[in-house]
Parts: structure tokens; sequence; C-alpha cells
């Protein structure tokens, strides 16, 4: 059965009071990660340097989802006790998070990072950087970067975990999803601590659905 993720339907009051860990945010959906797929990494080189490494190993994530008038907003919750804040050499890797979508709002290959039929569409936060960038794929390491987009995320460390919080309008490239629509969505997570970037990730590795309150349901404005 695919796990349900139903956002909440807040006041722009609300939202705006929301910081990554506030008391006010919807009941968490725990969902369960594990390694991205080794044998889908594109470089022949990080497929033989992590054949005998652990990667992904970040078990679980909890995940809360509301709108605010025609913003949504996502928030990424995971255990981290050897947080890494930021990279400071060539060497040293930071935590981070990300979302995906399908870029059509309705279906892609999640195992592959979409095709050039079905690609989808990334959020990416990093530690340590001001802004979150939003990517295109269309397969394995296909990522490009948007120069502009709508996306802004916040990120605070706190008693073993990080809480990262995207918002992002619907409706808008980069999210296909309008008030009672469902969509498809997946979350990873990368541990700077063990080294963790590009496909070597913990990842959700099915699609989970994310549902939008419906035009007039929920808090009003």
């Amino acid at each position: 059965m695919t796990a349900t993720i139903a956002a909440a339907s807040l006041t722009e009051g609300q939202a705006r009071a929301l910081a990554p860990w506030s008391a006010g945010w919807p009941e968490p959906v725990e969902i369960s990660l594990g390694p991205a797929p080794l044998e889908a990494q594109p470089s022949a080189y990080v497929q033989a340097a992590w054949k005998d490494r652990p990667y992904g190993t970040t078990p679980s994530a909890r995940i809360s989802a509301a709108t605010a008038g025609d913003t949504l907003l996502l928030r990424v919750e995971w255990k981290s006790e050897s947080p890494r804040f930021a990279i400071t050499d060539n060497n040293v890797f930071a935590d981070a998070c990300g979302a995906l979508f399908p870029a059509n709002g309705k279906s892609a290959p999640l195992e592959t990072m979409g095709t050039a039929g079905e690609p989808v569409v990334s959020w990416y936060w990093r530690a340590g950087t001001e802004l979150p960038f939003v990517g295109d794929a269309t397969g394995a390491g296909t990522v490009s970067r948007r120069k502009t987009h709508a996306l802004s995320a916040s990120g605070e460390w706190a008693s073993g975990s990080w809480a990262v919080v995207f918002k992002h309008p619907l409706g808008q490239a980069g999210l296909e999803a309008s008030a009672g629509s469902n969509i498809p969505v997946a979350f990873a997570v990368w541990r700077g601590s063990g080294e963790e970037r590009g496909g070597l990730a913990a990842y959700s590795p099915a699609w989970l659905q994310l549902e939008i309150p419906g035009a007039g349901r929920g808090a009003a404005r």
C-alpha cells in the first residue's frame, strides 16, 4: 500500500509563524529509508569504491505537510547524532535532504530519476548554504540546476536531529499540483559524516502520495 502524507490547511499567519522546530506542525508521518541502488550510480568509480562500504544508513525520516494559500510547506526531520554543518574541505561533506516529484505531477520512474519522456523535479537543501536549489533530471546523473526558481528552505539542528522546511508555490514549475490534487513524492537524506553525496543517499524506495487540501478546506486566511 502506498503511504499517504496528508497536508493540513493553515492560514497564512499560522504558516509564517512556523519554524523548523515550531510546535504547530501537523502530526508527522514516519517513512522508511534505504540505500539508493549502487548499480544505478552513473560513475563506475563510485560503484567500485563503495561496493563494500555502508551508505544510506539513515533508517527513517518524519514528514509533515501543510498548505497556506497557494503555498506548500514540507518539513523533513531525521536523526543526526554527528551533524555536519558545512563543507569545509574537499573531503568534508555536509548533511542534506531533498524531495522529488514527477515533473508532470502524475508519474515517472523513481529508481532511475526519471526518463527523457517522464522527467523528475528535485528540491535540495544542504547544511551551510543560504539557498536551496531546484533540479531537473531525465535519468541517473542528469540533474541540472535551474538558475531561477521559487523554492525557499531553512534547516535547524537540535537535540540530535535535523528539521528542514521547504516552501514552494503550488502550480508553478517545480511543483505541478493544485488544490484538491494528489501527487507522488519521494525523499532523500545525505549523512555528511558518512561521506554521502550525489547518488549516495538514503531514500524512500517507492513513491509516497501527497494529498493537497481542496479549495475552501481547513482554516480560512
